[in-house]
């Protein structure tokens, strides 16, 4: 017994110490608390949406108030409720959240150029109701309805008062013109192509492309609001040792101006956006890499001085 009384301080240290280091370690990754405070990777805020699982294509549209609506299911338990959410990015608060006026359950939400309203449309037309609208444009304001959708093709809609040409999921359009920007898998680096016709008029490669994961990898480019630059986000799917890597490229410039790279098991979802200051990018956590009982992980990623 005495024995035991004088190794019970030093179990206690042990486990201490033992404690404090794997919180050190969980706290160094991508976004995590001692890598914001000590500035490790470019990740400057993390935000958890309770009961929130993020659409599978785009996802959020950020206000010109700076406001992020943020559209999915609400919570996990079936059946699921599509539904908005308002969020403050300056306080880190829940402003609203209100369902979308759906009986379908999926979705592709559609931001428009200047950022003040937002497209929701029914994704399948096997899935569709046909006799209810199949999408509706709502204010990213305050997210009321606008006006209904009551035909359309989730793949290739775009808004009839913008000069705006549809391209794949995967792909953006450069801000009022007709050039759009598609991922290359190949190199790692963006296809530029002007339309009609789709013809290739540029391909912008990056110095580390043999670098690019060769495992199944999940790419995407995003434009910011005025075009002049471009986020290629290559997800790894298929190791989870491997992060996301954030290639920005200014394109006017041709040259990449920023690489990110984030820790394994902190990947980012394809489904990312440009704040409209152009300076940092907003994306959720992959929802694989989430715990579904904590919420939603949202991150938001300093990208450009």
């Amino acid at each position: 017994m005495k024995i035991m009384n004088r190794l019970r301080p030093v179990i206690v240290v042990i486990a201490l110490i033992v404690a404090s280091v794997f919180w050190i370690r969980t706290s160094l990754g991508t976004c995590e608390t001692l890598d914001r405070w000590l500035g490790r990777s470019a990740c400057v805020a993390k935000y958890t949406i309770q009961d929130m699982r993020p659409l599978g294509f785009a996802t959020m549209v950020q206000a010109p108030d700076n406001t992020l609506r943020i559209f999915g299911y609400n919570g996990e338990k079936s059946p699921l409720v599509a539904t908005q959410i308002a969020f403050d990015l300056t306080t880190g608060v829940e402003k609203d959240r209100k369902p979308l006026p759906f009986a379908q359950m999926a979705y592709r939400a559609i931001p428009a150029l200047a950022g003040d309203r937002v497209a929701v449309i029914c994704l399948s037309s096997d899935i569709c109701d046909r006799q209810r609208p199949q999408g509706y444009i709502l204010s990213s304001q305050d997210g009321a309805v606008l006006a209904e959708v009551p035909v359309a093709d989730a793949l290739s809609w775009t808004f009839p008062d913008e000069d705006r040409i549809s391209v794949r999921l995967d792909a953006a359009v450069l801000a009022d013109s007709h050039v759009a920007a598609y991922p290359d898998p190949g190199t790692g680096g963006i296809i530029l192509r002007k339309f009609p016709g789709a013809v290739e008029t540029e391909r912008l490669v990056p110095e580390s492309a043999r670098q690019v994961p060769a495992v199944a990898t999940a790419f995407a480019v995003k434009a910011s609001l005025s075009g002049r630059y471009i986020a290629v986000i290559n997800s790894a799917t298929g190791d989870h040792d491997i992060g996301t890597r954030l290639d920005v490229w200014d394109v006017g410039a041709k040259k990449m101006i920023n690489q990110i790279i984030t820790d394994s098991g902190h990947r980012l979802d394809t489904n990312a956006i440009w704040s409209r200051d152009e300076r940092h990018m907003i994306a959720f956590r992959s929802f694989t890499d989430s715990d579904p009982d904590e919420g939603a992980a949202l991150y938001v990623l300093k990208v450009r001085d």
